[in-house]
């Protein structure tokens, strides 16, 4: 069996990323564990756990697109986006009128949004998140983004909550934001609950208080579920080689820019096919 993986945790609301990672280190006896996207404390939902040296492939995971269910609220604005922060406007608006297949269309034609200053990206070589706390002045810089599927699933004035598929560094708290601009008002998000991350799915996650030191290993996947790369299966002798970062000559292969190397249904690297010969890039000892 593999020592390496991925567990799909449901998230509770109130706890950090870190917290599940903190936990889990415990749960697991393993210190490497990392993880494919935060998640922040007010939000719960589908987390990608890297175990092990599954860690090793966190850079390739985070560029699937993930899928959320939200809840917003019209006519309050708070600095952090979401209920951790503090209410910095208030409007008193009425009722307003939502015609959910224009609000679709809307939504689906954004390409850009300014990400929210409590974030984690870096302005200056700081984190956004420690430079707002401190109340200095950030100017973020709008990114392109790609939202899918949106679905306006509820709307009960002043709270309306949507469904929808974004692309990698989408922030929900903007898109709220945005959402509220179209209707030249303001808006805070109260609730974000993740549902996917590609192809996994929040039904597939287990709870936290469900893992046990005894049974964690039971939910561990391997890695190559979650990466459409191809998978290259090696010998004792060839293993050997790969480890000390020979190039391999195999039978006739496709090229492929990355594939995951594996002896007896464990995961020992990350390797390159160029003319059927593979070339070590990460190698798992």
């Amino acid at each position: 069996m593999d020592k390496l993986g991925i567990l799909l945790i449901n998230k509770p609301v109130g706890i950090t990323s870190f917290d599940i990672i903190r936990r889990l280190r415990r749960i697991t006896n393993i210190k490497q564990i990392g993880h494919a996207g935060t998640l922040d404390p007010f939000a719960e939902g589908l987390m990608q756990i890297l175990v092990g040296k599954a860690t090793k492939f966190a850079q390739y995971l985070t560029n699937y697109d993930k899928s959320y269910q939200v809840t917003m609220q019209f006519g309050i604005k708070t600095d952090t986006g979401d209920t951790s922060g503090e209410i910095i406007k208030e409007s008193m608006i009425e009722d307003l009128i939502i015609d959910p297949i224009l609000l679709k269309e809307q939504v689906e034609a954004l390409t850009e949004q300014v990400p929210p200053i409590y974030s984690a990206i870096k302005v200056n070589g700081q984190r956004a998140y420690k430079l707002a706390r401190k109340k200095a002045d950030i100017a973020m810089k709008a990114r392109p983004i790609k939202v899918r599927d949106f679905l306006l699933i509820d709307y009960s004035f002043p709270f309306l909550t949507y469904k929808c598929k974004v692309s990698k560094g989408t922030y929900i708290r903007s898109l709220t934001e945005q959402i509220a601009d179209m209707y030249s008002t303001i808006a805070t998000t109260i609730k974000l609950d993740r549902l996917s991350v590609s192809d996994s799915q929040l039904s597939d996650a287990v709870n936290l208080d469900d893992l046990t030191a005894e049974n964690w290993f039971d939910y561990l996947l391997p890695v190559d579920r979650f990466i459409e790369w191809p998978v290259i299966q090696l010998n004792q002798a060839e293993v050997d080689d790969f480890w000390y970062g020979r190039e391999i000559k195999l039978p006739k292969q496709a090229d492929a820019e990355l594939v995951i190397v594996k002896h007896n249904q464990e995961t020992k690297g990350i390797g390159r096919l160029v003319n059927s010969v593979l070339q070590p890039k990460k190698v798992f000892k």
